[in-house]
């Protein structure tokens, strides 16, 4: 299998995985041994063979975060929204 690959479905889940860090680390770990396994068992495949196999990155996030407290990610997409802004307003941190 494509090293490359392996690294671009990795690289888009982890965009897709908007959650606490901790919880972030958990599923990459988690997609990467699975990613790794189906790697043994396929050398030569592709991209797109990935997809077939997994689903989209996106998909896979989206099962992998139906796990977690809808408050918790709420938390973490509001985060993510603000530190993409620009910043922290001054009353962010009364909310955790």
């Amino acid at each position: 299998m494509e090293d490359k690959a392996v690294r671009r479905y990795l690289v888009r889940l982890r965009r897709a995985l908007v959650c606490p860090s901790g919880a972030r680390a958990r599923f990459l770990s988690r997609g990467k041994e699975l990613l790794e396994r189906f790697a043994e068992e396929n050398p030569e495949a592709r991209y797109d063979d990935l997809t077939e196999a997994f689903g989209q990155p996106e998909e896979l996030a989206e099962g992998m975060l139906e796990q977690l407290d809808p408050a918790e990610m709420e938390r973490a997409r509001r985060r993510r929204t603000y530190i993409r802004r620009g910043g922290w307003p001054h009353w962010w941190s009364s909310w955790f």
